[in-house]
């Protein structure tokens, strides 16, 4: 323990002023229409917004537009402002694309209608679509939200239905919608485009047949793009505004390969703005027939990986630009560089890249040599990987994905088997709070455990200690004889190779100095825990120890003057606890006078000195 004799420096305290906060009124904004006249795009309008108020605003308040796809001028002048009743609007003031209303007479609880003139040059968006309005107020909690359709009308009521809801499947649609009273659809010049989500595989080529409309064949289905597909109208007995169209599996839709939630959106040649369905959600199939070999089946062993699975169909197999993902049980360790990717043999072709790790998960590319989808998958990962057993026995399974079949799934478990050591106990000295501590473990061999000077002893050392990357060889002790050469630390794994050898079921003293530079944590409480296992018993066993505080000594005070309400000089002298190092700098010492002593707002810093 290092002693160190201190003297003193003061202390300031700090004032803190309390913070009022005033409540508001607040109300609700609800029941949102609107409407805008004329509706074509990129054209002046007079827009009508309604709503209702479920309390008043005072006269220094306001109502806020929301129109983010509109096009707002600069600036509005009231007189194109309106409101319905009457709440005497004296100003619009513009903010991009928002529009703050004010009233002189505010607005009381109720419904209105607020009117913008096309005088006021506001226009509608340049293109076709359904476009949000929102209503807010100065005294509102909450957004009042409505839309107008801009361009041309629109169909109602869209709805779709999917076979499949699996990621990268073969799926019928069946979408339904009803039109606008004026945009009823029939043969031969009408049309129907649905745009599906990105991702979706739409054929080039139509077979008649696939594709119905009102149970109807369609003449004609068009690609118009990678997302878009165009139903011609068949010929109906009359008019229809209720469509029910199905693409039929045959007519070769296959879902994105993106988990998520979707919708698709209808337009027609009479009904032109795009509107959304009710959302669907595809998940991420799964592989099947996962079967998983380990060798060797030991503890801290560097092992090869046997891993086989059928994808969920062969239109999922596995080829060129797909990826496999691996995920390891935890404890696992990986080598600290890169992965190199001929130990990785896909169906007997190397990989060609080298696999990445995030965390315990490796992601595998499949490489070009495997041009054509495979169903069944053969995954080889050699020794030169790697990749090492988590120390510990005990059962252990992997889980395995592609970038296809995105659901994980749990391989059947596989066993490690390895002994132990016995009797494991750690003493810290000392335990104290940001100490450097000598460390002393003493276990027992198993019965087939014997060490020679060959072999070696692992210590898992916790981060919070923050281990060196080395620890020297003059620090660390083995059944009293020095080690030969510094003890390595790797992923915070101390490998100590053993100077002397012991026996079948013989007791080992590990004994690692405070001069290692490993320190207890800062916080007091902190479980201290360490995993230990050998080159021969490779299962771990686990120990630990808890921090306690460190306290200085108690203190020596010497006064130069000992009259009452007389200036004086004060000397404290103290010792340092265990974990007490004080750095130049940024250490600090705190000292609290007796009620009464009369303390200075400030002391020059020669008036104080510290050893």
């Amino acid at each position: 323990m290092i002693k160190r004799v201190l003297t003193v420096l003061v202390i300031l305290a700090l004032l803190v002023t309390p913070i009022t906060v005033r409540p508001s009124q607040v109300s609700a904004v609800s029941a949102v229409t609107a409407s805008v006249s004329p509706s074509s795009v990129n054209t002046a309008t007079t827009l009508a917004v309604t709503f209702t108020l479920g309390g008043p605003i005072g006269s220094g308040g306001y109502v806020l537009l929301g129109l983010p796809s509109f096009q707002v001028p600069g600036s509005i002048n009231s007189t194109y402002v309106s409101s319905t009743p009457s709440a005497g609007v004296v100003g619009a003031l513009v903010s991009g694309t928002s529009l703050f209303i004010t009233s002189s007479m505010g607005f009381s609880a109720g419904t209105y209608t607020i009117s913008i003139s096309s005088g006021a040059n506001l226009k509608t968006p340049v293109s076709p679509g359904t476009f949000p309005i929102t209503v807010n107020t100065s005294t509102a909690e909450t957004l009042g939200t409505t839309s107008v359709v801009i361009g041309g009308n629109a169909v109602t009521g869209v709805g779709v239905f999917l076979s499949s809801l699996t990621v990268g499947q073969a799926s019928s649609y069946t979408v339904y919608f009803n039109t606008s009273i004026t945009g009823a659809l029939n043969g031969p010049t009408d049309t129907v485009t649905v745009t599906f989500p990105a991702g979706t595989t739409i054929p080039a080529s139509y077979t008649l047949g696939s594709v119905t409309v009102n149970t109807v064949a369609s003449p004609a289905v068009t690609r118009l793009s990678s997302t878009q597909a165009q139903v011609a109208m068949p010929t109906l007995g009359s008019s229809a505004t209720n469509i029910i169209m199905v693409f039929q599996t045959t007519y070769g839709l296959v879902n994105t390969s993106v988990a998520g939630s979707y919708s698709v959106y209808v337009a027609t040649s009479q009904d032109p703005v795009s509107v959304a369905s009710s959302q669907f959600t595809l998940s991420g199939s799964s592989l099947t027939n996962l079967n998983v070999g380990v060798a060797p089946l030991t503890p801290s062993s560097v092992a090869q990986f046997n891993i086989s699975f059928l994808t969920s169909s062969p239109g999922a197999g596995i080829k060129f630009g797909d990826t496999i993902r691996v995920e390891f049980p935890t404890g696992t360790q990986f080598p600290s560089g890169s992965f190199c990717p001929a130990c990785f043999i896909i169906n007997g072709q190397q990989a060609q890249t080298a696999p990445t790790r995030n965390g315990n998960v490796v992601t595998i590319a499949v490489p070009s040599t495997l041009p054509v989808a495979q169903q069944f998958v053969s995954l080889q990962i050699g020794t030169t990987a790697n990749i090492v057993n988590p120390p510990a026995s005990g059962n252990y399974s992997l889980k395995v994905s592609t970038s296809l079949d995105t659901t994980q799934v749990t391989s059947s478990q596989y066993t490690l088997v390895g002994t132990s050591i016995a009797s494991l106990a750690v003493t810290a000295t000392p335990t104290s709070q940001s100490a450097y501590p000598e460390l002393r473990f003493t276990f027992t061999t198993s019965g087939s455990g014997a060490l020679t000077t060959g072999d070696y002893i692992y210590i898992q050392i916790p981060s919070s200690m923050n281990p060196p990357s080395s620890i020297a060889a003059s620090a660390t002790t083995v059944n009293g004889t020095q080690v030969a050469t510094a003890s390595s630390v790797t992923s915070d794994r101390l490998a100590i190779r053993m100077p002397v050898s012991v026996g079948n079921s013989q007791q080992v003293t590990v004994v690692i100095a405070a001069t290692s530079g490993l320190r207890n944590p800062s916080t007091v409480g902190t479980s201290v825990s360490f995993d230990v296992s050998t080159s021969q018993d490779v299962g771990t066993r686990s120990i630990s120890y808890t921090t306690t505080i460190s306290q200085i000594a108690p203190p020596q005070v010497t006064l130069t003057t000992n009259g009452v309400g007389k200036p004086s000089g004060y000397t404290v002298v103290f010792n340092t606890g265990a974990g007490g190092l004080l750095s130049a700098g940024s250490g600090q010492i705190t000292l609290i006078f007796p009620a009464g002593t009369v303390v200075p707002g400030s002391i020059s810093g020669q008036n104080v000195r510290v050893n």
